[in-house]
């Protein structure tokens, strides 16, 4: 099977129980395997190892898939399912294979999701690659759309010119309080996708099948035909051709200032340094390579020390020898801790000028650069006035967040790639794979600077202070699997005042039910006296696996790890005091891990699956808890913003 850039003959939509659209997947290969989020499969209410319901959007035919246990992270993690469907793929559906994002920056990208306004016709966006940073930890890129929307979870981000999908859609931001940030996207690259499932990394076939879809749709059948007899004619000097190749040259550029005598696993920063290279230098593929090493900062010669920058071994064929003696002398200068990396990088191009093959850059260090005020623009005019095309790659050896932070900077603005390397195993995975012209399987980019707070999709805002008074007594203290029962009408709304709180657990897979008084058909929202983007009414559940007490915490709003919301929440589009069903109204659901006990920090981890029976009079919530056992204690609350509240037991 082909692999297709249509996105649409590729695209899944994940159903829940009600078959209604939670989100979206793509195909990633002939035999069936889908790609989605993690947090759509738990809004599905399923996980690991269990089955969902998908739709395919270029037939329409449903299927049932099985979340691959192997393959799944969860919302804490990458946040990534990967789910393999039953039986052989419809006809008409192709495959949306992987591709390398690390050339997708500043490039118009398409994607394809169901928003609530195309639950199941779907809808096509744009979008642009405009950096790299991080999320929970887990490296991501960063989009500019005004299409992306509640409902692109888990939607493919393709690529034309790499004839690939390089990301998938994991979340976005809302605008912040100066309404910024409101087309914000952020993705999982793909070689997150393909580190975690390995089957999916684009092979030699895939790379064929790219190449040869575009060479017939470029030139058609007939000129093939003759282009193949030149090929055929050209295979008999194949091996001259050979012979005559230009080598493809790799300079490595190594951080020797005295920063790299800290010490780490394996010994200092140099040792390892050091080791991890003898290591590639010692095998076979290194003498196919044209190779170089400069080294900066060695010497540390006071003033000039910005100056110091030395071509130990000159680019050349079968140099890895010479390499393997330099290095083997190669000591970390003393203070002061001049690192003139700009300038290194600089000279490292200059030399490459020459080589008429492909150009690799290979850069190790233990930090930023401390000479130049802006590196970035130097390497920028010696690529523009050396006409070099090269791959830059930036290693941070065991660097804190500060000089990951500027190294991101500098390789981002010039088009080059940067790996975070923790330990000296990391270090030689990342190496390695640069070598092998293949993405590093184990390297993460660093994370960026911390940047003002945002909450991906979707935006649960929580009111910064508490509008009802705050009970100082004991609460009801429950574990997974029990039921509670509260006598007492105590709330001014009915469809706030708890009857009764029931829990299951099965696995990781929490569900709770609110008992609530009576749902009435219609309820008066986005009343008079509620400010904008407040939650005007919220059913909330707290959850600590870890089964603490509730006298551990100070107030009801930083009870325990984790945080279930069901809620409305007044937006600046909405008219004021609207009759709606509750189900209608409600506009804010997620699960969120607390960061502080003592704050009010939140990081949204995924969705929650919520069920509204007006008949019955409940609310019910379920969604995947990360580490939650049958020990864990959960308190819960209802709230209306203007002053009618249940806290059960209190």
């Amino acid at each position: 099977m082909w692999p297709s850039t249509d996105l649409t003959t590729g695209i899944v939509r994940i159903l829940d129980a009600q078959e209604r659209t939670v989100g979206t997947g793509f195909v990633v290969s002939g035999d069936g395997l889908v790609v989605t989020c993690a947090h759509v499969i738990a809004s599905a209410g399923s996980g690991p190892g269990k089955t969902v319901q998908v739709a395919f959007h270029a037939t329409g035919e449903q299927r049932a898939a099985q979340v691959v246990p192997e393959w799944w992270r969860g919302t804490t993690a990458e946040d990534v399912a990967v789910l393999r469907v039953e039986g052989a793929l419809p006809e008409g559906v192709s495959v949306l294979s992987l591709a390398s994002s690390a050339r997708a920056k500043g490039r118009s990208l398409a994607t394809f999701g169901f928003p609530s306004v195309k639950p199941l016709e779907g809808l096509a966006g744009q979008c642009e690659v405009i950096g790299r940073t991080t999320e929970r930890g887990f490296p991501v890129l960063q989009l500019r759309s005004t299409e992306v929307t509640p409902g692109f979870s888990g939607a493919p981000v393709l690529d034309p010119l790499a004839r690939g999908v390089v990301g998938m859609v994991n979340a976005i931001t809302m605008p912040d309080p100066y309404e910024r940030l409101g087309e914000t996207v952020f993705i999982l690259a793909a070689e997150t996708l393909w580190g975690i499932c390995p089957p999916l990394r684009p092979g030699l076939l895939q790379r064929l099948a790219h190449g040869a879809a575009g060479l017939l749709r470029r030139i058609g059948w007939l000129r093939l035909a003759g282009f193949l007899v030149l090929i055929i004619v050209a295979l008999g000097s194949y091996s001259i051709l050979l012979s005559l190749r230009p080598r493809p040259a790799v300079l490595f550029v190594v951080d020797a200032s005295s920063r790299m005598l800290a010490a780490t696993e394996g010994g200092t920063r140099m040792d390892v340094t050091c080791s991890v290279l003898l290591e590639q230098m010692s095998r076979p593929t290194a003498e196919t390579y044209r190779m170089g090493l400069v080294v900066f900062g060695q010497h540390s010669l006071g003033a000039d020390s910005c100056a110091d920058i030395e071509q130990v071994v000159g680019l050349g064929n079968r140099n890895s020898q010479k390499i393997v003696d330099a290095i083997s002398g190669l000591q970390a200068g003393s203070p002061p801790d001049a690192a003139p990396l700009s300038a290194a990088i600089v000279a490292a191009i200059a030399e490459l000028a020459s080589n008429s093959g492909p150009k690799t850059v290979v850069v190790i260090t233990g930090g930023g650069d401390t000479c130049a005020a802006d590196g970035a623009r130097m390497v920028q005019q010696e690529l523009a006035r050396a006409g070099v095309e090269l791959e830059l790659y930036v290693i941070g050896y065991n660097m804190d967040q500060v000089s990951e932070a500027e190294v991101l900077s500098l390789t981002d603005e010039v088009g080059g790639t940067y790996y975070a390397a923790s330990t000296a195993a990391e270090l030689a995975d990342v190496t390695a794979g640069i070598i092998a012209n293949a993405p590093p399987p184990t390297a993460s980019p660093a994370p960026p600077m911390p940047t003002p707070t945002r909450t991906p999709e979707p935006l649960p805002p929580i009111p910064t202070s508490t509008p009802t008074p705050v009970p100082t007594s004991t609460p009801i203290v429950i574990r997974p699997g029990q039921t509670y029962v509260d006598h007492t009408g105590d709330a001014d709304q009915t469809h706030i005042d708890v009857v009764s709180f029931s829990t299951t657990l099965e696995g990781e897979t929490l569900q709770v039910t609110y008992q609530l008084v009576d749902i009435p058909s219609l309820i008066t929202f986005d009343r008079d006296g509620i400010p904008l983007d407040w939650v005007e009414y919220g059913w909330e559940v707290y959850v600590d696996p870890q089964g603490r007490a509730y006298a551990h915490f100070t107030q009801p709003v930083q009870v325990g790890e984790y945080l279930l919301q069901v809620a409305h929440v007044v937006r600046n589009e909405s008219p004021r005091a609207v009759s709606l069903s509750l189900e209608e109204a409600l506009n804010v659901t997620a699960i969120y891990i607390q960061l502080e006990e003592e704050g009010r920090r939140l990081t949204y981890v995924g969705n929650v699956a919520v069920e509204v029976d007006p008949a019955a009079d409940t609310i019910t919530l379920r969604t995947v808890v990360p580490g939650i056992s049958p020990n864990a204690t959960i308190f819960f609350r209802t709230v209306d913003y203007l002053g009618a509240h249940d806290y059960p037991g209190w």
